[in-house]
């Protein structure tokens, strides 16, 4: 997808505008590359992200390495010194948080903003997701909301530029049907009989809102009813993290959450 190959042009640039993108790719060793690791901790780059460049150029190789009809000995990445990630706690509203919130939006009067904070906290669809559902996708007979498009940010280098566009998710498994709790259906069920089914169901309009809208309106809302800075994807880790507390499996809450695997 475009967010995935941007992805991968970020982590290709830790190596291109580094010393290792002018060494020519049959000359590299694994010297080289823990020289490169060394440079780029030393100039800040976070580990997590460090990592990404990593994995893409020892992936990289793997291919080359195929295709080189042994004008390249090994893989340089082999042997070398993996960044080391510290692995980082899932943030999540703290389970005496989640009443708290759940009543202040049920107090609300309606608005795009409010649905975009109850659809994440009650069905943990990432925040493209829920900019690109629509009314089309929610079932009220089977009780199921379909995931089926996203919205997504395209990065462009071109004459195009930036500009968001409603695409299919990520990977087959992001494509999914997440059950309509009780909370949710006392918000959605009543709005749906007065709009188009082809509308969209934050901004009820034919054109969706931008996800950096109801970030920043979500961080003003968290802040207005003290409740410690979570990032709005947060919502969607509250939604798993309860899952797991009413003794949903882990398999079943992967499955809802559009994973490839468990972890």
């Amino acid at each position: 997808t475009p967010t995935t190959r941007d992805d991968y042009h970020y982590s290709a640039l830790h190596i291109e505008r580094d010393e290792l993108g002018l060494v020519p790719v049959n000359e590299v060793t694994t010297d080289d590359v823990n020289a490169w690791s060394r440079r780029r901790i030393a100039l800040g780059t976070a580990p997590d992200t460090l990592n990404k460049s990593f994995k893409l150029g020892k992936r990289l190789y793997a291919v080359l390495l195929k295709r080189s009809n042994d004008t390249i000995g090994r893989n340089p990445f082999d042997g070398a010194l993996a960044p080391r990630v510290i692995a980082r706690p899932r943030n999540a509203l703290r389970s005496d948080l989640v009443p708290k919130l759940n009543s202040v939006t049920s107090m609300m009067p309606d608005s795009t903003f409010r649905r975009a904070v109850v659809l994440a906290l009650h069905t943990g669809m990432r925040i493209g997701e829920v900019c690109g559902l629509r009314w089309c996708d929610v079932d009220f007979k089977t009780g199921l909301i379909n995931v089926n498009h996203t919205l997504v940010y395209y990065n462009h280098r071109d004459e195009h530029g930036c500009y968001f566009s409603i695409n299919t998710p990520k990977t087959k498994n992001s494509c999914r049907e997440i059950p309509i709790n009780k909370e949710l259906l006392t918000m959605v069920k009543p709005l749906k009989k007065v709009v188009n089914n082809e509308f969209y169901v934050l901004t009820n309009e034919e054109k969706p809102t931008e996800p950096r809208t109801y970030r920043n309106y979500y961080h003003r809302l968290m802040k207005r009813l003290d409740i410690p800075r979570l990032k709005y994807h947060g919502l969607r880790h509250s939604f798993a993290t309860r899952c797991i507390e009413s003794n949903c499996d882990y398999k079943t809450v992967s499955v809802l959450l559009g994973h490839a695997n468990i972890t």
